[in-house]
């Protein structure tokens, strides 16, 4: 008599919500005891399970007498893929360096993030390597940030928009030098939509009728620690300038792209560029 055997093996991935480094190893084997009892409701086996702090991944020995889909339905999220928006990755980052009984600057934070990105396995793994090389210390420092990750504390896009917004003009060549002598630590690319965004919200204060730091983040959606910046910058250009700057950054945008430029180099546009917006 014939027989059909079947053996139905998924590979299944859980992630937190919102992807939040929530997992630890303490809690892992209750876990994993949890995701094995509901499979096994469900006529499947756990074969093997692993993960990181914000993820799992699962393979089970899936029964033939339940679609999959109806498993991942009732039970999960079939796999989405949908990153953190850019002002949601301060507060992953810092929840993320908390979850490793750890603390992180403001300062060192936002250097972190705005050099890796959206990147969260590459930010998980900076934090590890720069936590190893902490000794007895507990708390990350800008200066931590600068040894083990390689991105300058005082050389960075923070501090061009810090010097923009005091008008700092000898401050802001030299950082630009040093983004023309180290080409990889900052490209136009990159710089141009940050002052963008900068100055953006500078120009949302206007309409906001406060000075009070807490409000004007909250109104923003920023962490209070860039409202002090901002309000600087609203104390030196006033509402017709920073709407002209905003203009300035577009044109120079698209002349980061070719369109209106004969070939001048990026420094060089970003030298003129500071000149007009601080003249």
């Amino acid at each position: 008599m014939s027989q059909t055997l079947t053996s139905l093996l998924a590979h299944l991935v859980f992630s937190t919500k919102n992807r939040r480094p929530i997992i630890t190893p303490e809690i892992e084997p209750e876990l994993f005891a949890y995701m094995g009892g509901i499979l096994k409701a469900y006529e499947s086996r756990l074969l093997d399970a692993g993960g990181t702090s914000d993820h799992v991944h699962l393979l089970v020995s899936q029964s033939k007498n339940i679609a999959l889909a109806k498993l991942l339905k009732e039970k999960g999220v079939v796999l989405t893929t949908k990153k953190l928006y850019d002002n949601q990755l301060p507060e992953w980052t810092e929840e993320l360096v908390e979850s490793k009984e750890l603390t992180i600057s403001q300062k060192a934070l936002m250097l972190l993030v705005d050099h890796i990105g959206n990147d969260l396995s590459r930010i998980e793994n900076e934090i590890d390597k720069i936590a190893i090389n902490l000794g007895q210390r507990k708390g990350i420092t800008e200066t931590d940030v600068e040894q083990y990750v390689g991105v300058s504390k005082d050389y960075n896009v923070f501090e061009l928009q810090a010097a923009l917004a005091t008008k700092n003009l000898s401050k802001a060549i030299r950082i630009i030098q040093y983004f023309e002598a180290n080409p990889k630590a900052a490209p136009i690319q990159l710089i141009l939509p940050s002052l963008y965004g900068f100055f953006s919200k500078v120009f949302m204060i206007y309409g906001l009728n406060t000075r009070d730091e807490k409000t004007i983040a909250a109104s923003l959606g920023v962490n209070t620690f860039f409202v002090k910046d901002y309000l600087k910058a609203t104390s030196v250009y006033n509402y017709a300038d920073v709407e002209k700057l905003l203009l300035l950054l577009s044109d120079y945008n698209l002349k980061s792209i070719g369109i209106n430029n004969s070939g001048a180099p990026d420094a060089s546009l970003l030298k003129e560029m500071v000149v007009k917006m601080i003249a």
